[in-house]
């Protein structure tokens, strides 16, 4: 039986890891407890296994990210950064890779859902005891620009959830990254890197809206101000939207079902969700940086407020946001079409590259 598929692919420090960690321990789900690799270059096509079905050879699988990162989680090479570097294996590679081999070993010829589907048996399995999975959640940040369309025709019957969040708050977490590099302190950011953070923004949100109409109820578009201003009433409601039974688990975010300590900027938080994060980008960033992102921003963080006890963001309010984002974007609609994902790919992974260099400098 092929399985649900919940794939969570907003922009970095958007909530994506939360909410991912809201249905780790649901009965019957299994939650990846790091962002593993769907997609070529995390946000390109989508991987595929011609090559195994070519030559039989597991290693022709085993060299695709999707596995390569389960190599890396085991031999503890991923940082957790839910435990700020604390890093939790509990896999045993060698044992995983022998099972998986097992599960492949005269079964070329199976198609590429499939083969994803063995290596989710075989991986939650060996680190939760999950022997009937009902669903697979995956959480991998800035894939909304990914190959999608073969996403849906490969995942015939999975979501992707498209988490926003209030833009001040991303500035002020993609600003803070360097509590965990510096051990709490925030340095002053060139004035470049909020300009970045601002085209970053405005491509996500015009990314969401056109990726909602081209998708429809299968592509779900979440603002993280609702999920944590009301996680009972969001959870119940998106379980239903993607047909997986609420259950009261998803009021608390786990890891492989321990009380998981927030994938935070700031440090580490309360495995309840809380809203104390909604304001404080206002500790953050300076009078002036605030001034700046609702100079440049302002109509587009005022509409997404009025919108006050919408769940998801659906056709009517993203259409309502489409003429204000496109004001705001400015020359970059003339410069590509939002519908060539290769460009906007390049461009955006531009802007995250660019970003990244100032944060770690």
């Amino acid at each position: 039986m092929i399985r649900k598929s919940v794939y969570i692919g907003g922009d970095s420090r958007s909530g994506g890891s939360l909410l991912a960690r809201l249905f780790d321990g649901t009965p019957g789900v299994g939650a990846y407890p790091f962002e593993n690799e769907y997609f070529e270059g995390r946000n390109g096509n989508l991987i595929t296994f011609a090559q195994f079905r070519e030559t039989g050879d597991f290693r022709d699988v085993e060299l695709q990210e999707v596995v390569a990162k389960i190599r890396k989680f085991s031999e503890g090479r991923l940082d957790s950064k839910a435990r700020h570097g604390e890093s939790d294996p509990r896999l045993d590679y060698k044992e995983f890779s022998q099972a998986f081999w097992h599960n492949l070993s005269g079964k070329e010829n199976r198609g590429d859902r499939e083969i994803f589907q063995a290596v989710e048996d075989v991986f939650f399995e060996k680190t939760c005891g999950l022997k009937e999975l009902s669903c697979v959640v995956n959480h991998n940040s800035r894939t909304f620009i990914a190959d999608l369309e073969e996403f849906y025709n490969v995942f015939e019957d999975a979501y992707f959830i498209h988490t926003i969040r209030d833009a001040r708050s991303i500035y002020a977490s993609l600003k803070s990254y360097r509590y965990i590099v510096d051990g709490g302190k925030i340095l002053k950011m060139p004035p470049e890197f909020l300009n970045f953070a601002v085209c970053r923004w405005l491509l996500s949100l015009r990314c969401a809206f056109e990726n909602r109409l081209k998708f429809g109820d299968r592509y779900i578009v979440l603002e993280y101000e609702k999920l944590v201003q009301n996680p009972e009433k969001i959870m119940r409601a998106l379980s239903s939207q993607v047909d997986i039974g609420f259950d009261r688990t998803m009021l608390v975010s786990t890891l492989g079902g321990i009380d998981w300590a927030g994938d935070s900027s700031f440090g580490k938080l309360s495995s309840t969700v809380s809203n104390k994060s909604l304001e404080k980008y206002e500790s953050v960033l300076s009078k002036h940086e605030i001034a700046l992102i609702e100079k440049q921003l302002g109509p587009a963080i005022d509409y997404l407020e009025t919108l006050d006890g919408k769940r998801f963001l659906g056709e009517q309010e993203l259409s309502g946001i489409e003429s204000i984002v496109n004001t705001l974007i400015g020359d970059l609609c003339d410069l590509f079409d939002f519908q060539n994902r290769e460009v906007v790919r390049e461009y955006y992974n531009e802007l995250f590259s660019e970003m990244r260099n100032l944060q770690l400098a």
